[in-house]
C-alpha cells in the first residue's frame, strides 16, 4: 500500500516539471484515444463524456481524461473538447487527486493508463 503512495508522489513530482514546459499544439490528436482508453478501463460510452451528466462513474472517467489530457494541452483546450471552463478542468483534476490518495485502486488504475500513453 506504501508503494501506491510513493508513487503518488513520484508521479505529482513529475507533474510539477510539466507545468513548466510549453504546452504542445498536438495534444488535440490523443484526445479520441484517450477517450478510447478510459472509457475502455472505467465502462463508460464516450459520447457521455463531453454531455451534462454527472453520475460518478461518467465524472469519474471524464476527470481521468483531464488527468492524461494535462501534460500535452492546456487547460482551456481540455475544457474545449469536452465542452467545459477551463476551471472546471482545473477542479476535476484537483478532485481526481484528492480521490486517488484515498483510494489505491483508483490510482493503479489511472497510472496503469498512464503508463499506456
Amino acid at each position: 500500500m506504501c508503494d501506491i503512495y510513493a508513487r503518488l508522489r513520484e508521479m505529482e513530482e513529475v507533474l510539477s516539471h510539466y507545468q513548466d514546459l510549453p504546452r504542445r499544439r498536438t495534444g488535440e490528436a490523443f484526445v479520441p484515444e484517450v477517450k478510447r482508453m478510459v472509457c475502455s478501463e472505467f465502462g463508460v460510452a464516450e459520447d457521455v463524456l463531453c454531455a451534462r451528466c454527472k453520475h460518478y462513474p461518467v465524472a469519474l472517467a471524464r476527470m481521468v481524461c483531464y488527468y492524461l489530457l494535462w501534460p500535452r494541452m492546456s487547460m482551456p483546450q481540455i475544457g474545449q473538447q469536452f465542452n467545459r471552463h477551463h476551471t472546471s478542468i482545473l477542479n476535476g483534476l484537483h478532485r481526481l487527486k484528492e480521490k486517488m490518495r484515498g483510494d489505491p485502486e483508483l490510482a493503479e488504475r489511472v497510472i496503469r493508463l498512464k503508463q499506456l500513453m
